[in-house]
């Protein structure tokens, strides 16, 4: 016998479109609770995004890439 959806049954699409919503509340929540190691995370994704940047620009009087 096949498993059909039934209303007690969600399908898999709700179940993974409910997931999704929840996450940007679960982590909101947990950076309520303890901030700390979030702004640690913070600083070093925007190092990594400055260093990116900074890599990336063209300093003068420097050789052309090719």
């Amino acid at each position: 016998m096949s498993a059909q959806s039934t209303p007690e049954m969600p399908s898999l699409g709700d179940l993974l479109l409910d997931a999704m919503l929840q996450v940007p509340g679960q982590l909101w929540a947990a950076v309520q609770l303890n901030p700390g190691p979030w702004a640690l995370v913070g600083a070093m994704f925007a190092g990594l995004v400055l260093l990116k940047w900074l890599a990336g620009r063209k300093r003068p009087g420097a050789p052309r890439r090719r």
